[in-house]
Formats: C-alpha cells, sequence, structure tokens
C-alpha cells in the first residue's frame, strides 16, 4: 500500500523531505539487478539526480562583499520524462539440452521498467528447458519527479569570490539519502584588471557527492558561465539571469547480486563493482531573482537532458 509523507522542519531555514513508502527499499530494487543489467535499469537515476544537483546552484553572477553572505534553501524539481521509464534489457538465457546435459548461453531482450518505471516487475516465461538470470526483472519506484531540497549558504570571500556550501542528510525507505556540495564562484567585475561591465560576469565550478545508503555513491561537477543585471526599479531589486554550464555526473555501485542456481535451486551471489556517467552534459538556464530588503526569492527553468525548474528563498546579506 503506496503512502506519501510530507515532513517539513523548520532550524534556520525550511527543511523539507518528502518520504514515499514503497514495497522495496531503491537498494534493494538494484540489489535484483545483475551486473549486465543494471546500467539500464539505473542510468535514469544517475541522469535524474545529477540534474537535480546541478540546479540552483546561483541567483546573480554579483558576489557578496567579503563575510556578506546568503542563507537560504533550494528546491530543484525535475520531471522524469516517459522514455525513461521503460528499458530494454539483454537477460542472460540458459538451455539445457535434456539428453547430454550441455548448456547453451545466449541472451534475450526483455522490456521492464527502469528504476523510476511502474512499481509491476517483469516475470518473462522460457521456453522449456531455459532458464534467464534473473527470473524476474523488479518493478520501479513508479514516480513522476525528483524533488530535491537542500540548505544552502554562501559567503563573500576576497575580491568578487564566493563560497557555496549545502548539505542535506534525510532518512528515505530505511536507508540514508545525503548530500554534500561546495562550489567556488569568482564575479570578474570585481577583478581590478577588468574594464567596466555593464552586466555582471562570473564562473563557477563546483563538486557534489551523493550518497545512498552503503551501495550507491554519485560524483558530480560543474562548470558554468552566467551573467546577471540588476534592473533600476525602486524599492525592489530585480535582477534576470542567465548561464551556460558543462556538468558531469558519475555514479559508483557495490552490492552482491544474489540469483538461485537455475539446476540445483541454492542460492548464487555475484559480487558487483562498477561505475558509469549520466547522460546529463551541457545546461542553459534562465531565471529571475527578487529582492525585498534581506529577503531574496528566485526561480529558474533549465534546459538540459532532463529539462527542471529550481527555486530558492533565503536572507541575504551584502
Amino acid at each position: 500500500m503506496r503512502k506519501c509523507r510530507l515532513i517539513v522542519g523548520l532550524f534556520l531555514v525550511p527543511l523539507f523531505v518528502v518520504n514515499i513508502s514503497y514495497g522495496k527499499s531503491i537498494e534493494e530494487l538494484i540489489e535484483e539487478m545483475s551486473e549486465d543489467l543494471v546500467e539500464n535499469y539505473t542510468k535514469p537515476l544517475v541522469t535524474g539526480f545529477g540534474t537535480a544537483m546541478n540546479s540552483g546552484l546561483y541567483h546573480t553572477a554579483a558576489a557578496h562583499k567579503t563575510l556578506g553572505f546568503d542563507l537560504g534553501t533550494r528546491v530543484m524539481w525535475v520531471p522524469i520524462p516517459d522514455d525513461a521509464k521503460t528499458a530494454t534489457y539483454s537477460v542472460l538465457t540458459l538451455t539445457a539440452d535434456p539428453t547430454t546435459g550441455d548448456v547453451d548461453t545466449t541472451f534475450t531482450d526483455v522490456e521492464s521498467s527502469t528504476i523510476f518505471g511502474d512499481e509491476q516487475g517483469t516475470t518473462p516465461v522460457p521456453p522449456v528447458n531455459t532458464y534467464y538470470i534473473p527470473e524476474t526483472l523488479p518493478g520501479g519506484l513508479d514516480i513522476p519527479v525528483i524533488p530535491l531540497l537542500v540548505p544552502q549558504l554562501n559567503v563573500g570571500i576576497f575580491k568578487g569570490s564566493e563560497l557555496m556550501i549545502r548539505f542535506i542528510s534525510v532518512p528515505f525507505e530505511e536507508t540514508n539519502i545525503s548530500l554534500l556540495g561546495l562550489g567556488l564562484k569568482q564575479n570578474f567585475n570585481a577583478l581590478p584588471f577588468i574594464p567596466k561591465l555593464p552586466v555582471n560576469i562570473a564562473a563557477q565550478f563546483t563538486y557534489q557527492s551523493f550518497k545512498v545508503g552503503g551501495i550507491v555513491t554519485c560524483n558530480n561537477t560543474n562548470f558554468n558561465l552566467h551573467v546577471s543585471k540588476k534592473l533600476p526599479i525602486p524599492i525592489i531589486g530585480l535582477t534576470p539571469y542567465f548561464g551556460l554550464g558543462f556538468e558531469n555526473t558519475k555514479m559508483d555501485f557495490t552490492y552482491n547480486f544474489v540469483y538461485p542456481d537455475p539446476i540445483t535451486g541454492n542460492p548464487q551471489s555475484d559480487k558487483v563493482e562498477l561505475s558509469f556517467t549520466g547522460e546529463n552534459g551541457f545546461r542553459t538556464v534562465v531565471g529571475l531573482k527578487l529582492k525585498v530588503f534581506i529577503l531574496n526569492i528566485n526561480a529558474d527553468y533549465n534546459i538540459g537532458k532532463y529539462p527542471s525548474y529550481s527555486a530558492g528563498v533565503g536572507l541575504s546579506i551584502r
């Protein structure tokens, strides 16, 4: 029985956790996949979380003065495309000769859910004297979006340089999900050898680590250039911003794949250790920031492999 629970906490900044209960945890679903199949099954997870992690990194190209800061939260919302919910798997197929006992090894294509697809697994029916490994392909989490919200702190350092820190650690389906991100931004306008420019221009590099329990570790890098311009509107500060970035997401998997021996029925175990990258690469960001006194509110649209949305709210002291 599926249930959704929303937990909202308040400790300096809003902390938002979506906890969705399914029949199996993320770890249990992945552990049902053999090494040959897990990449197709989890590729949307790598791409989707990479997309979410690289959203909300900035809302202006201007930088804080030394020890100026803003403290707030960033909300990321990544819709999952329909074509990322299913995949075709080449399932190991063993065919035994009833006379000689010899076993031929081939592969059979089976279409089934990815980790974001339908909850219902797929159990293909093999011909006589034929066995599939695994016998059943697991279903997915059956979720339409990846929601992610993290506290974020930006602190001015020196001459237009700015440090970004974001962190969250939350329980999810009997496991723990954690995210740690660090970034460094440089506003070119603050450099003494740069001529006066009509807009603010900045470059930023970030590194983030994301973990799911003890079997999944995701490392993510992003390099971006972004520009912004504060509009001359009285009382409020209205700042459009635009950015171009390149990102890379690498996910490592370590677990034991356990399956029954097709002849004896005894459990067999294979150690799976592999890593691969997501399909997210280039990204374009278009956004708008509103500042009223020390309150910042921003929202932007991210164009990439998976289009996404992000928004933020926080306090800013420059």
